[in-house]
């Protein structure tokens, strides 16, 4: 019996996380990351801004998207631990990490609001409604 060991593989598989980029130039696209259970949102935030060439990271977060329903991730939160807990409880349907930006004028602090309506699920298309109609012009510093 030989013991084949490949350091590509020594990784548990409990490690990859699947995070779907929302690129306003490419539409979507998703990367396997590799992020250990003790690493933050802050940490996978930075290897993304790194997988996907993102040119402004500051202004971008992690999304946790369980059945339509979009939360903004708190940097000091686990992702592994949240997937962990998605995955313990059979109920939950389909969820998705997203990586994307911000959006205009809207501090972290106010983002546990529901951020989109949960009619609008597709990833892919153009995330209609999401900017008030009072903020700044897209675009212009606030």
């Amino acid at each position: 019996g030989g013991s084949w060991s490949n350091p590509a593989f020594s990784s548990s598989p409990q490690n990859f996380l699947r995070v779907a980029y929302h690129d306003p130039d490419n539409g979507c696209t998703a990367k396997t990351l590799v992020v250990r259970p003790q690493e933050t949102v802050e940490d996978v935030c930075q290897l993304c801004a790194q997988k996907f060439k993102v040119r402004s990271p500051a202004e971008h977060g992690l999304f946790l998207v369980v059945d339509g329903d979009w939360r903004l991730l708190p940097p000091d939160s686990h992702p592994q631990q949240l997937k962990a807990g998605l995955q313990a409880q059979e109920a939950s349907g389909c969820y998705h990490f997203v990586y994307k930006t911000i959006g205009p004028g809207r501090s972290t602090g106010g983002a546990r609001a529901k951020l989109i309506r949960d009619n609008a699920i597709d990833l892919g298309g153009e995330l209609g409604g999401l900017r008030d109609s009072t903020g700044p012009e897209p675009g212009s510093q606030a």
